[in-house]
């Protein structure tokens, strides 16, 4: 989590740089950052709604939390290596062209920041759950400090260090996917149910593989009794898929 931070929050600092290199006909280069916002409203709801059912039911796919950070974690390089390429031109093209990366970018904090906080929450132990809430938020300043010292210390051109984060956040990626992806997805807690969206409570393997499926039911039937009736055969289908 700490490098998503240190590349997320380039954009309050090295893309508004960039900006100011670029033609911007009036508009102010810390003006275009309101863009993440308004794509961060607009895709929050179609990815509930939309995007993770069809793939689950459509594609019997299942966006399981890893497979969520994974993919959040590639559309931020992906991001950076656009931002790469902007900044290589920056002189020659409109400020609106920042829009792909930060259009990217905020993909990347729905798939990797927003799974993050609610998994985090939601698998930890009663008892500690404002205390983990507490540790991934302390994250966003350790990569914030990271980013202070990586910024500072190495005499690339700004085109290349966006290049550079791209690349460390697809190594990131891959450290991810061998290490912690597996234990990630296999939760030894239960989850709790009163945070869970109305999707996840209807599909729990949103949230849990198939594997873990029993776990979420148990936890489902005493808070939520009327949304069981369907897990055995979400359960079933998820089994079949996988």
């Amino acid at each position: 989590m700490p490098i998503f931070w240190m590349l997320y929050d380039q954009q309050a600092s090295v893309w508004v740089i960039q900006a100011t290199k670029m033609k911007r006909h009036h508009i102010q280069p810390e003006q275009i950052g309101i863009a993440n916002p308004i794509f961060i409203l607009i895709l929050l709801p179609l990815f509930e709604k939309y995007i993770f059912p069809y793939l689950q039911h459509e594609l019997h796919l299942n966006p399981t939390p890893a497979l969520r950070i994974k993919c959040g974690m590639a559309f931020a390089s992906a991001a950076f290596f656009v931002a790469a390429f902007v900044d290589a031109h920056a002189e020659k093209l409109h400020i609106l062209w920042q829009l792909p990366q930060i259009f990217l970018i905020s993909i990347a904090e729905i798939l990797v920041s927003v799974t993050g906080l609610e998994t985090s929450y939601a698998w930890a132990p009663a008892t500690l759950k404002s205390t983990i809430t507490s540790a991934f938020l302390l994250t966003t300043a350790v990569g914030d400090a990271a980013a202070g010292v990586f910024f500072a210390t190495l005499s690339l051109s700004r085109t290349k260090l966006l290049f550079l984060c791209a690349l460390i956040m697809l190594i990131t990626l891959f450290l991810f996917s061998t290490l912690l992806s597996p234990s990630f997805d296999n939760p030894s807690v239960q989850t709790d149910p009163d945070l869970l969206s109305t999707a996840q409570r209807d599909n729990p393997t949103l949230i849990s593989p198939a594997g873990n499926i029993e776990l979420v039911r148990d936890s489902l039937k005493h808070h939520h009794p009327t949304t069981t009736t369907n897990l055995s055969s979400t359960s079933s289908s998820s089994a079949a898929a996988l």
